[in-house]
């Protein structure tokens, strides 16, 4: 059984079932005039709901393959306002802030997916390079936005693939990435994307991860990718000032933060990792994500 597992949000903290990863959480320019609610409400149909999903939508477009969702979902919830794709099913984490107020905030997860095994085919994804062997075969993708604080934004994405290995186990990649930056006139100060196993994934067991460590230095373009078992899965980012990684010893489970000077300008966050399954399960993800600001 795994140990407690503690994740804050910039000044919210969820309390979970894993290791331990610290996490610091997007308005408009212009906030949106949507409030947290101390239990999670759909507001998709609200006038400010449909007008967040809009933006969001726009945003998300730009984000990549991950970012290619159409319909989206409006929820306000004790940590502020979360924008997904409409279906996404969620975690519900207590939640509790400096003050001591209590409630629910939602966690989207990566859907329930047969594994490559029972796939027949799969849409191509041009990062995907051809190999012997194993070969990834592309699964879901989608993107959020959480905002949780009034001061910076982060829209984050997600893309899984899946392999059957030839050691009798699957395989299945969770490729991380997004953008967090201050809303006009504030600054940025630290954002977190992050991932943990669902209760209803199979037993996820460590392949490999990258990056494999804390970077720090001036803005350098970067890839994060993984090799094993096959290569193929990769994503450009440009990373700056400070990424701390947070592996938990848990399949799985981890977060990587970006910190630094405070900043009006924009920060990318992204790490890819494959996990190993018993040969025809799913591995299934939660997928936390903040950032915190400030007015200066």
């Amino acid at each position: 059984m795994s140990a407690s597992r503690t994740i804050v949000i910039g000044a919210m903290c969820l309390l979970g079932g894993l290791d331990t990863i610290a996490q610091p959480a997007r308005l408009q320019a212009d906030p949106p005039p949507l409030v947290a609610s101390a239990q999670p409400v759909d507001v998709s149909a609200t006038s400010a709901g449909l007008t967040v999903a809009a933006a969001a939508g726009r945003r998300f477009a730009a984000m990549g393959p991950g970012g290619s969702s159409t319909a989206l979902e409006v929820w306000t919830d004790a940590a502020g306002v979360l924008v997904v794709p409409r279906g996404t099913t969620f975690d519900r984490q207590a939640w509790t802030d400096g003050r001591g107020r209590m409630g629910l905030v939602l966690v989207p997860r990566t859907p329930r997916i047969a594994s490559a095994a029972s796939v027949s085919a799969a849409r191509p994804v041009p990062r995907v390079r051809a190999a012997t062997g194993p070969a990834w075969r592309w699964m879901a993708q989608a993107c959020f936005s959480r905002s949780s604080d009034v001061w910076s934004w982060l829209d984050h994405c997600y893309q899984l693939y899946s392999a059957i290995g030839g050691d009798g186990s699957d395989y299945w990649e969770l490729l991380r990435y997004g953008t967090a930056g201050a809303n006009v006139p504030w600054t940025l100060h630290a954002a977190t994307i992050g991932s943990y196993a669902t209760a209803a994934s199979a037993p996820q067991d460590w392949a490999q991860w990258s990056p494999l460590g804390d970077q720090t230095g001036p803005c350098t373009a970067i890839t994060v990718q993984i090799s094993s078992p096959v290569a193929g899965i990769s994503w450009p980012v440009n990373r700056c000032d400070t990424w701390t990684i947070a592996k938990g010893r848990a399949g799985g489970t981890f977060a990587l933060t970006w910190s630094g000077p405070a900043t009006r300008g924009e920060r990318g966050v992204a790490y890819v990792m494959a996990v190993r399954v018993p040969h025809g399960a799913f591995a299934q993800w939660a997928l936390p994500g903040g950032s915190s600001g400030s007015p200066f």
